[in-house]
């Protein structure tokens, strides 16, 4: 299926990427750039017809987890999955049935 993402570019559109806070200047440093390779499909435009599935659970997860007041570190914690993995199934990007 089409990255949902990019729309099937396989790019992202106008990013600032952080490099981290410089001494010298005191303050943090990054570049603008036009586009950067999508996440989500690693630059091929397309992902596993299945995803579909992965972003409409997760969308719905996250919306029942903070209609319940709980932060995604609580739920995580409760659920004994790390803030990444329990973010990467909020946002459709892992097979949650492989975690819950």
């Amino acid at each position: 299926m089409q990255c949902p993402d990019c729309n099937g570019t396989g790019k992202t559109s106008l990013v600032h990427l952080n490099k981290g806070f410089n001494e010298e200047k005191g303050r943090c440093d990054g570049e603008w750039r036009e586009s950067i390779p999508c996440m989500r499909c690693h630059g091929v435009g397309q992902v596993p017809d299945q995803m579909a599935d992965w972003i409409a659970f997760g969308k719905d997860y996250r919306k029942r987890r903070q209609l319940n007041g709980e932060t995604l570190y609580q739920a995580a914690k409760r659920l004994k999955l790390s803030v990444p993995e329990l973010s990467a199934i909020e946002n459709g990007k892992v097979n949650h049935a492989l975690y819950l």
